[in-house]
């Protein structure tokens, strides 16, 4: 298992965020991978279309309140 810092090299050199290494299937690899080649206004377009989506099937987020309070 890399170090951390090792992660971030090989994220740097391949062009992905490092958090691509740590995903934990291959569809949340992909989506990380996409969000690191958006801008800083596309992440918060797709945050918000996220957001919406979330919303609409009844999800929650990380503090387990439903999403947009």
């Amino acid at each position: 298992m890399p170090d951390f810092l090792t992660v971030c090299n090989l994220a740097k050199v391949l062009g992905v965020p490092a958090a691509y290494f740590y995903a934990e299937d291959d569809q949340l690899a992909e989506l990380v991978a996409l969000f690191g080649r958006l801008n800083a206004d596309e992440h918060k377009t797709l945050m918000d279309f996220a957001a919406s989506l979330a919303e609409k099937c009844g999800g929650s987020n990380m503090d387990g309140q439903p999403v947009g309070q």
